[in-house]
């Protein structure tokens, strides 16, 4: 018999709560820790598709990268999106939780693996743990793990690839990303960035981290902007996108762990928008 504080507890390993970012909504957001389960589906965010999908299939306890609710909320109606989907699970009973930039910045999260995918070399985190966060977690997290945690990552480029190979490396990795790029004027880039989701506020830290260009999921025009001023090239290629898959390989390091339950990522699951050329 697993019981639901018994993945918590595997999720907290795996991606710490405690280096979420201070603004972030983490950890068990709905449900019993006591609750018994045998069944967990992992998702980007919560939508009508995810929560049909975990109902009709009986799971007990959804996975979500994004948190819901994501602020606070003064009263869970049916008249709001928020307020239906918690009604829907909770009169379900399945519970929610989310990892949300914990798993963005944990040692084998979100941004490590975008960083491995570009085969960089010397990754470090973007912007490394604050000091009282360390000395927080240091009795339960190995030296070894604290010195990969952190905002973001950033990574030397074997060789100089121009902003061009970057974005080919990009449609190899995703299919049909929405690519975007900022009016740069690099010709060659020697370290990257990578933030996974809205990252384009990060580019002032990408470059005092020393990166030529940030790769991340999603800016505004005016993020483009200041990049270029910076003199930072700026790829953004979807929000889901940059995200999405990273949902797959959560599912699988939970199934490795707890081989007796099933775990799988949404069936149904879609990106929120689309392009039309």
């Amino acid at each position: 018999m697993i019981l639901l504080k018994q993945l918590l507890k595997r999720l907290d390993e795996i991606a710490p709560l405690a280096i979420a970012e201070e603004w972030d909504n983490v950890g068990l957001l709905l449900g019993d820790p006591e609750s018994e389960i045998h069944k967990v589906m992992t998702c980007l965010t919560i939508t009508q598709a995810t929560v049909s999908e975990a109902i009709a299939k009986d799971v007990d306890c959804i996975v979500v990268h994004h948190p819901i609710p994501f602020k606070p909320v003064s009263q869970i109606t049916t008249s709001t999106s928020t307020g239906r989907f918690l009604w829907q699970l909770a009169s379900n009973k399945v519970a929610v939780y989310s990892p949300h930039t914990a798993w963005d910045n944990a040692r084998f999260g979100i941004n490590q693996k975008l960083a491995e995918f570009f085969q960089l070399e010397n990754i470090r985190p973007m912007i490394p743990l604050k000091s009282e966060i360390v000395n927080r977690i240091s009795s339960i997290v190995s030296e070894e793990d604290l010195r990969h945690l952190g905002t973001g990552r950033i990574g030397t480029v074997t060789k100089g690839d121009t902003v061009s190979v970057i974005i080919s490396s990009i449609h190899a990795m995703i299919h049909n990303p929405i690519i975007e790029r900022n009016q740069s004027l690099l010709t060659k880039v020697n370290r990257i960035a990578f933030v996974c989701g809205s990252g384009g506020s990060f580019a002032n830290a990408a470059k005092k981290a020393g990166a030529d260009l940030l790769v991340t999921g999603e800016a505004t025009y005016h993020q483009f902007l200041e990049a270029t001023n910076l003199g930072l090239g700026l790829v953004t290629f979807g929000h889901y996108q940059s995200e999405a898959g990273s949902m797959s390989l959560l599912s699988e390091m939970l199934g490795e762990s707890f081989p007796e339950l099933q775990i799988w990522r949404s069936h149904d699951e879609r990106d929120a928008y689309c392009t039309e050329i």
